[in-house]
């Protein structure tokens, strides 16, 4: 079971993006924030999930060529709380 706390903020200051959100996990995979594009293809997102416990941040911009996929050195599903900063 993944829990994130309701206290999550999205922020935007000199056209720069950053998230930051505390979680707890004990189990290895699931979702904690997913942020997705209006339009029908999501073709702009940030997802940001544990896999076998490590932290994996992906992202897609349509101002990038290519996605960006960020992983984890290690894991973080031992039940204690953890802070996420996505600057």
């Amino acid at each position: 079971m993944m829990t994130v706390t309701v206290l999550c903020g999205a922020f935007v200051h000199d056209g720069r993006f950053s998230l930051r959100f505390w979680f707890r996990a004990v189990h290895p995979n699931g979702i904690a924030v997913s942020m997705l594009s209006s339009d029908e293809r999501a073709s702009e997102y940030v997802i940001i999930y544990l896999h076998h416990g490590h932290i994996v941040v992906s992202m897609a911009s349509s101002s990038r060529i290519s996605n960006l996929r960020l992983t984890s050195r290690y894991t973080y599903d031992d039940a204690n709380w953890w802070q996420v900063r996505l600057l």
